[in-house]
């Protein structure tokens, strides 16, 4: 299991660890943009376009995992890794969880309640950088559904 946990009380910044590994997640103030830091080693997530459905996660200004978003109507990524493709889904239309499903995935992303940012990851996870990665993009989902809700 991996462990997902906010900086803060109202952050969308997180600590993750498990399996051995630790990560650490920034959501840009502005934009959908950040970064994370995987085991030590710095990752840019890069939108490419505002109006884009495209995301690149960068380590070394050399991408290794790209994020498709498949409609502006889904809660749907198409991710092209070094694991393969994998595709992060929500589970259900108005629910908060996710699936990453792939070849060497079947993983879940969810709250550990209703009322909690702090997550966990559980199910096959072979590759902890795109479990990371398909964090940050159920984080910029979550968030953008915070946003909506206060307007």
């Amino acid at each position: 299991m991996i462990r997902c946990n906010p900086k803060g009380l109202c952050s969308w910044n997180f600590d993750i660890a498990g399996c051995g590994h630790s990560a650490s997640t920034e959501l840009n103030w502005l934009g959908e943009q950040g970064n994370i830091t995987i085991d030590g080693v710095y990752h840019e997530v890069r939108k490419h376009g505002v109006f884009s459905g495209h995301w690149t996660l960068e380590a070394n200004l050399t991408p290794v995992a790209n994020a498709q978003k498949s409609s502006v109507f889904t809660r749907t990524f198409e991710l092209e890794t070094s694991s393969g493709a994998v595709t992060l889904r929500a589970q259900s239309a108005l629910g908060r969880t996710m699936l990453l499903e792939g070849p060497g995935f079947n993983g879940v992303i969810a709250p550990v309640h209703p009322f909690t940012r702090r997550t966990t990851i559980t199910g096959q996870i072979s590759d902890f950088r795109t479990a990371c990665f398909a964090f940050w993009l159920t984080l910029l989902l979550w968030r953008r559904d915070a946003q909506h809700d206060q307007s």
